[in-house]
């Protein structure tokens, strides 16, 4: 925890802040492993100023705070109620220290909030100074996404045993819930499960979905594990029966394009170089462009930074955790994507922490 709040502050010096208020249930979650039930009711704050470290919620969870060992042992905990609000807690600390510019997690506190903060202190919008820092995960972290992944794995041969005509997508995508909550673990999301024209939408809507699988069906399946709050994620294609010829060799290119991709992070740093790269080599074998991004980066959340993109801005380096996930999309008739996670070691050697086989799969 102290070379997470150095960190902060070293970022807080650069733009000038006396503080920064973080409001963001992730971040706050990665500088103190505090979780409420009900992130969206505001359940709890942290301020970081240039030489203390406060946490504030309500009635509800001072008491857990306080009897449980939170990551930041310098920790001051103040309790929010209707007389003493958030917002007072932060002018009177402002007063007290002499806070001037307060930095806020703009891509965070809503409107409203800032309106009640700015009547009483300065503040100072920051864009992603936590997200940023989050994307360079320690050992624990790592260990904690690989073991993700590995469950990932297991319950992917376990559910692909079930596969057969005349199941819905959505009996699938319970199964798979229901195999990971076995491994002690949760879904980082609700499964994507999907076949033959539905599979060309990158973000098919299981939930909804009352399809079956057919005999000769196209199964695409994308998930992810969330295991001790670090998640995986890995998409995977299922062949049910006979495919036609042109549908295994476009998937066949579609691997190779994935795994050039994969092994280009040994001389691509630049997140957009990559992205181009993936969709050059597509144009190159005469397949489609795909909508997303080419892939991004994994940690307490499914998406966050880096991003693979064609915008992007980031470059890739060690201890950082990301996708590559190409796609092939034919509306109307079918998709085909093929991701794994990746972590990026010393010298631009990755890992691939996803193992699942992507060799044609026949059922």
């Amino acid at each position: 925890m102290v070379e997470k709040n150095q960190k902060i502050r070293d970022q807080m010096s650069k733009l000038d802040l006396d503080g920064l208020l973080i409001s963001d249930p992730y971040n706050i979650y990665y500088l103190s492993g505090f979780q409420g039930l009900a992130p969206e009711e505001r359940e709890s704050w942290i301020l970081i100023t240039k030489d203390e470290n406060y946490f504030f919620t309500d009635g509800r969870y001072v008491n857990q705070v306080k009897s449980e060992k939170l990551k930041v042992k310098s920790l001051q905990t103040k309790l929010v109620t209707p007389e003493k609000t958030i917002q007072m807690h932060v002018q009177m600390i402002a007063k007290k220290e002499k806070l001037e510019k307060i930095g806020f997690e703009s891509g965070n506190l809503t409107y409203s909030e800032y309106e009640r903060f700015k009547e009483l202190v300065n503040l100072v919008p920051t864009d992603r100074l936590i997200v940023n820092i989050r994307k360079y995960k320690n050992q624990d972290e790592i260990d904690k996404i690989k073991q993700a992944c590995q469950i990932g794995d297991d319950v992917l041969k376990d559910a692909a045993l079930i596969i057969k005509p005349g199941l819905t997508e959505k009996n699938i995508a319970q199964k798979i819930i229901q195999l990971i909550e076995f491994h002690n673990a949760e879904a980082a999301f609700y499964p994507i499960v999907t076949s033959d024209s539905g599979s060309a939408s990158p973000h098919y809507n299981t939930k909804q979905s009352s399809r079956k699988i057919q005999k000769n069906s196209v199964v695409l399946i994308d998930f992810g594990v969330k295991y001790q709050n670090y998640c995986s994620d890995i998409t995977r294609i299922f062949f049910i029966g006979k495919q036609k010829d042109e549908i295994i060799t476009v998937y066949q290119q579609l691997l190779e394009i994935q795994k050039s991709t994969i092994n280009r992070l040994i001389v691509l740093s630049e997140a957009k170089m990559i992205d181009k790269f993936c969709r050059e080599s597509l144009e190159k074998n005469g397949l489609p462009n795909f909508p997303h991004s080419t892939g991004h980066g994994i940690g307490l959340q499914v998406h966050e930074y880096p991003k693979i993109s064609s915008s992007s801005c980031d470059t890739l380096s060690k201890n950082q955790v990301f996708t590559i996930e190409p796609g092939i999309y034919f509306p109307e008739k079918y998709g085909l994507r093929i991701e794994d996670t990746i972590l990026m070691k010393e010298n631009q050697l990755q890992e691939v922490l996803t193992k699942f086989p992507k060799e044609i799969h026949l059922i």
